[in-house]
């Protein structure tokens, strides 16, 4: 007990002197006038903070690795109400808002490592394609891509499984995964064939870089099973016995 509260007032102590430092030093070089209230966001990102710690206080817990998964979502938020509030950048949100998204992507995945539960690299890796899509889009403005880019519901679920059998070694995960993909490699080729323009070109890129990287994956798993060459122990063991 007494550990985690040095480390809790620790964390306390080292947010009030970067708030300090920044209000008194950093800003005032890049010519960023604000007053000390603007950096209320710093009180967000200690809460953060606090979550992403407390895993590491106690490593051999490893059920706190679930506190990943509100902290680091928590963390990104802090950041993007920091920026918006030194900057007067509230527009910002309209265009940054996935990355809370990957953020909880992140989160989760980090609980997997910590937690070693390993299913939970599922909703990592779904929400994770889904920030990185919606990041995409939210940049560049081009949400009609969604009329192909919906495919990648499937196709995340289907990644996420092969992933998952890869590191289980459950055959069973690796054919679901399969089905799952093939299903969103047809709906990429419906929809490439019955659309146009940069939307078409899209989807073929995709098609041609998942289909790349399962074949690429099958080689792999084929040469785990390749009969390695007998060293010359093994073969004057064999000639012994013969």
């Amino acid at each position: 007990m007494k550990t985690k509260t040095t480390n809790l007032s620790g964390l306390v102590l080292i947010v009030l002197g970067v708030a300090a430092l920044m209000h008194t030093m950093i800003l005032p070089l890049f010519g960023v006038e604000a007053g000390l209230w603007r950096l209320w966001p710093l009180l967000v990102a200690g809460v953060g903070f606090a979550f992403v710690l407390t895993p590491f206080a106690s490593r051999e817990k490893r059920g706190l690795g679930m506190m990943f998964i509100p902290g680091v979502p928590i963390v990104m938020v802090s950041g993007l109400l920091f920026v918006s509030s030194m900057f007067n950048w509230w527009s910002s949100w309209e265009l940054f808002w996935p990355l809370i998204i990957i953020a909880l992507a992140l989160g989760f995945a980090a609980a997997a490592i910590q937690s070693r539960v390993v299913w939970l690299f599922i909703p990592a890796i779904i929400l994770g394609a889904n920030g990185l899509v919606f990041q995409f889009c939210s940049l560049t403005g081009w949400w009609e891509l969604w009329s192909i880019l919906w495919t990648i519901e499937p196709l995340s679920v289907g990644l996420a499984l092969i992933f998952l059998s890869m590191l289980t070694k459950r055959q069973g995960l690796m054919t679901a995964g399969l089905i799952v993909t093939a299903v969103a490699g047809v709906g990429f080729s419906i929809m490439a064939m019955v659309l146009s323009g940069w939307t078409a070109i899209l989807g073929s890129i995709m098609l041609i870089v998942v289909g790349g990287a399962l074949l690429l994956n099958n080689v792999r798993r084929q040469d785990d099973y390749l009969i390695e060459e007998k060293t010359p122990k093994e073969k004057l063991a064999d000639s012994t016995y013969q």
